[in-house]
């Protein structure tokens, strides 16, 4: 089963071009790597996809229900509380994790999930806690976004995207601010999450983190996929001359 269908997805910034037509689709426990040179729409792909932004035409299913349709040349949304409700399943972990500099580790974990899902705040505590337990931040339960470096506040933001219960979790750049060991440690809990049903959809500018973690890439340039497919296969073999070029002059 495919937790999210995209389909001739278009997207435009001030008159200009930025998705053309982009298409693709992430399984169930999957890992989706999109890599591509600046400039080449991924991020915005990203926040379309994780329905951040609306695109201008084009359709999106997650879990088999189509939240964006194609009419008339125009993408059309479901209406704002069904929206919301199908955001729910939906996980995204920010470059810059904007965690709340004025809540603890713990209150940052649990507080979606106290004021959105509306959860008991017992269970909300308790489940926050494993989270913690899970990515090895038990004893910075009540310290502080400041007091954190920037692995540990990635993994805080972890914490509180998987403290919602998401079926798939969007990472922008996830390794920017991570040395090669903590590196090694994302992609192993990335495929631990992909291990236990959720799908994984990635931005990263690191061939070797793409290849070793991901199931799929999509090497995008200039809004469009350029080449798709296994992962290792497209890093290390790409059959197109611009996927080489870039993944090879990035290698240089």
């Amino acid at each position: 089963m495919n937790v999210l269908e995209i389909a001739n997805l278009t997207k435009s910034y001030k008159g200009k071009k930025v998705l053309c037509g982009i298409s693709l689709s992430v399984g169930e426990g999957k890992i989706l790597s999109i890599i591509g040179p600046s400039g080449a729409g991924k991020t915005t792909l990203l926040r379309c996809a994780s329905l951040l932004e609306e695109a201008e035409d084009g359709e999106i299913t997650l879990q088999g229900e189509t939240i964006a349709s194609s009419i008339g040349g125009k993408a059309a949304y479901l209406p704002d509380k069904e929206l919301s409700k199908a955001r729910r399943a939906i996980g995204i972990v920010f470059q810059s994790y904007n965690l709340f500099p004025h809540f603890s580790v713990l209150r940052n974990v649990i507080d979606a999930p106290l004021t959105v899902l509306k959860e008991d705040k017992r269970e909300a505590r308790e489940k926050a806690e494993e989270l913690l337990v899970m990515i090895g931040l038990e004893n910075k339960m009540n310290a502080y976004p400041c007091e954190l470096s920037g692995g540990q506040k990635q993994r805080v933001a972890i914490a509180r995207a998987l403290a919602m219960d998401p079926k798939i979790i969007f990472f922008d750049e996830p390794t920017g601010a991570l040395d090669p060991k903590l590196t090694a440690q994302m992609s192993g809990l990335m495929r631990s999450l992909a291990m236990n049903g959720i799908s994984v959809v990635i931005v990263t500018h690191e061939m070797p983190f793409a290849r070793d973690t991901a199931d799929e890439v999509i090497f995008m340039e200039n809004g469009r996929i350029i080449e798709k497919g296994e992962a290792r296969k497209v890093i290390d073999t790409p059959e197109q001359e611009k996927t080489r070029d870039f993944i090879w002059g990035s290698e240089r």
